[in-house]
C-alpha cells in the first residue's frame, strides 16, 4: 500500500501515534560538570625565614609515610642532587616537589613536609622527609540532609589516600541523584594528613514545564503545547517521577506518558521504567489513518566512568509497544526489543566536549509479539536489528562565541515498524521541515550550529545560524526503496528569564524537496514561549 501513496500521503503516515515520542524525545547531552566545584586545600610548604642561608652537603634522602608511591619512584627527585651542597630551602624544596608528584598522580590532599631535624653542616648529611598521604576522615553537611547522602560518600571516606577520581565520582553521582544539588569544601582536620569534606547541599522536591509552539502539521495542529511535571522524593529520597503531556489541544494528537527512576545501591546503578498511551487522529482526507499506541519499558543504567573530564555509562532495557489503526485494524505492530547502549562525554584541552551516544535494538520474540507472518505488520519485521549513532561536538571559539557539530545516523537491513526508523524534521535535524517528514530504516544526517551568548537585561540569550543536511532510505513491500534527501539553514534566538521564562524564535528555509504540508519550500518561522517552574 505504502508503495502506491502520494508524498504528502507518506507524511501522514509518517506522523501516527508511534512516532510522537521518537519526534519529541531529546538528544543525549554530556555530564554536567558544573554541577561539581572542589575547593582544595592548601598547604604551608614554605621554607622557614633564613632557609636560603643555610647550606650543608646531601648525603642521602630518608622518606617515611609514603605507602601508596615506593621510594624508588620518588627517588629521582632528589637523586640528582646527591652529593653536591644546598640550601636548606632547595631541601624544602624536595618536599614540596614530591607533594607534587603525589597530586600529579591524583592524591590531592597528599603532601610531603620536612620535619623538625638536626641537619649538619660539617659533612654528607641525611635529609628526612615525611609523607602526610592525606584522606578524609570526615563527612558533614549544611542544608539538605539525608542518611543516603552519607552513603553515597562513604567511598570519599573509605579510601586512603584520597584520590581525585574518587572524590569527583562521589560527587557527580551526588548531583545525578533527583532534585539534589551538591557543593563540596575540604578544610583541614584534627589528625595529620586529615580533612573534612563539607557538604552544601538542596534538593528541589518538585519541577513543572510547560511550552506552547507552532513546530506542527496542519494535520495534527498548528499550535502544540508540551507540559510536564516532576516529583523527587515521593518514597523514597532519591526516586524520580515525570508526567509529560503532548497535545493539539484536541484529538488530533494526544500524548500522556510516566517515567520514573530510583538508585539500586550508592554507586549509580539506576533502575529505569516508563509507559505511555497516545493517539492520533490527523485531519486528513485519508481513511482509516487514526492510530493510537501503547508503550512500556524497564531497563537499568550504570556509569563506568564518572569525572570532570570523561565519562561513560550504560545501558540496558526491554521495551514493548503496541500500535495500530484505531478501526479496521487494518495495520498493527506489537513489537518486543530488547536495546542496549552507551554515552560517553570527554572534555579536552582544546575547550571543548565531544559525546558520543550508540544503541542496538533487536527486536524479540514471544511476550505477546506480532507473529512474523502476520499481514498487519505491512511487511515490517518484528525481529528486525537496529544500530543507532549520536555524536556532537560543542566547541568554544573564545569569548561568547560558540559551534556545535552533530551527526545522526541509523543502520538497519530489513523493513521496520514505523517507530523504529529514523526521522528526519523537526527540532533536532532538519529544522525546515516538520517532525519526521521522512523516515527510513536507514539514513543520517548532520548539523553545523554557531552559537553567540549575549546577555540583555535580565534575559540571557542564545543567538544562532545552523545549516543541516540528511538522507533516508525507506525499504518498500513489492517496490523498490525510497531515498529522500533533505537541507535547510536558518537562525534564531533562545531565551531563558526571569521566573523561569524561556522561549525560542526561529527562521527556517528548507532545500531539496517541498515541505508536504505545505506544498512549497518558503522559509518558515517557528515560536516557542513556555516557562520553567
Amino acid at each position: 500500500m505504502a508503495a502506491a501513496l502520494s508524498g504528502a500521503a507518506l507524511h501522514v503516515l509518517a506522523q501516527t501515534a508511534d512516532r510522537v515520542e521518537q519526534d519529541t524525545r531529546r538528544p543525549p547531552e554530556p555530564v554536567r560538570r558544573d554541577s561539581v566545584r572542589i575547593s582544595q586545600p592548601t598547604f604551608a610548604e614554605n621554607a622557614p625565614a633564613g632557609a636560603a642561608t643555610v647550606t650543608f652537603t646531601l648525603g642521602d634522602v630518608q622518606i617515611s609515610g609514603n605507602r601508596t608511591l615506593g621510594t624508588d619512584d620518588l627517588k629521582p627527585l632528589w637523586a640528582g642532587r646527591v652529593g653536591q651542597t644546598m640550601t636548606l630551602a632547595e631541601a624544602f624544596g624536595i618536599a614540596a616537589a614530591i607533594s607534587a608528584r603525589y597530586r600529579e598522580a591524583g592524591y590531592i590532599l597528599s603532601q610531603a613536609i620536612v620535619p623538625a631535624q638536626d641537619i649538619s653542616t660539617t659533612g654528607p648529611a641525611t635529609l628526612r622527609i615525611q609523607v602526610l598521604e592525606g584522606y578524609v576522615d570526615r563527612v558533614s553537611f549544611s542544608g539538605f540532609q539525608s542518611p543516603g547522602l552519607a552513603e553515597h560518600l562513604a567511598p570519599v571516606t573509605a579510601e586512603r589516600p584520597l584520590r581525585l577520581a574518587t572524590l569527583e565520582r562521589a560527587l557527580l553521582l551526588v548531583n545525578e541523584l533527583a532534585g539534589i544539588n551538591a557543593q563540596a569544601n575540604l578544610k583541614a582536620g584534627a589528625a595529620p594528613g586529615s580533612s573534612e569534606l563539607v557538604i552544601v547541599a538542596t534538593q528541589a522536591a518538585r519541577a513543572f514545564s510547560v511550552l506552547l509552539h507552532n513546530r506542527s502539521t496542519p494535520a495534527q495542529g498548528r499550535v502544540r503545547l508540551e507540559a510536564s511535571a516532576e516529583l523527587r522524593g515521593v518514597t523514597g529520597d532519591f526516586d524520580r517521577h515525570a508526567l509529560r503531556l503532548v497535545s493539539s489541544g484536541d484529538k488530533r494528537l494526544n500524548l500522556l506518558a510516566y517515567n520514573g527512576e530510583a538508585p539500586l545501591g550508592t554507586q549509580g546503578l539506576k533502575m529505569l521504567w516508563s509507559a505511555s498511551v497516545s493517539r492520533s487522529e490527523p485531519d486528513s482526507p485519508l481513511p482509516n489513518i487514526d492510530t493510537e499506541s501503547t508503550n512500556i519499558q524497564a531497563g537499568l543504567s550504570y556509569p563506568v566512568l564518572r569525572s570532570r573530564r570523561s565519562n561513560l555509562a550504560v545501558r540496558g532495557a526491554l521495551n514493548g509497544y503496541n500500535n495500530q489503526t484505531a478501526e479496521g485494524d487494518i495495520s498493527r505492530d506489537r513489537i518486543r526489543a530488547l536495546r542496549i547502549g552507551l554515552t560517553a562525554d570527554h572534555a579536552d584541552d582544546l575547550d571543548g566536549i565531544s559525546l558520543l551516544d550508540l544503541e542496538a535494538s533487536v527486536g524479540i520474540d514471544g511476550l505477546g509479539a506480532s507473529p512474523a507472518d502476520d499481514p498487519r505488520l505491512n511487511g515490517a519485521r518484528p525481529d528486525f536489528k537496529r544500530l543507532t549513532l549520536y555524536a556532537a561536538r560543542l566547541q568554544s571559539l573564545g569569548g561568547d562565541w560558540s559551534m556545535l557539530l552533530a551527526l545522526t545516523a541509523q543502520h538497519a537491513n530489513d523493513r521496520m515498524p514505523a517507530a523504529e526508523q529514523l526521522g528526519l524534521g523537526g527540532e533536532v535535524f532538519l529544522r525546515g521541515f516538520d517532525p519526521s517528514e521522512a523516515i527510513g530504516e536507514r539514513g543520517y544526517a548532520g548539523k553545523v550550529e554557531l552559537r553567540f551568548n549575549a546577555r540583555l537585561g535580565s534575559f540571557s540569550t542564545t543567538w544562532y545560524a545552523f545549516g543541516d543536511a540528511g538522507r533516508v532510505r525507506r525499504l518498500q513491500v513489492g517496490a523498490p526503496a525510497v531515498s529522500t534527501s533533505l537541507a535547510s539553514f536558518g537562525g534564531g534566538l533562545r531565551f531563558n528569564g526571569p521566573s523561569g521564562i524561556k522561549g525560542y524564535l526561529e527562521v527556517a528555509k528548507p532545500q531539496k524537496k517541498d515541505v508536504a504540508s505545505e506544498g512549497n519550500r518558503d522559509a518558515r518561522v517557528f515560536v516557542g514561549l513556555g516557562a520553567d517552574f
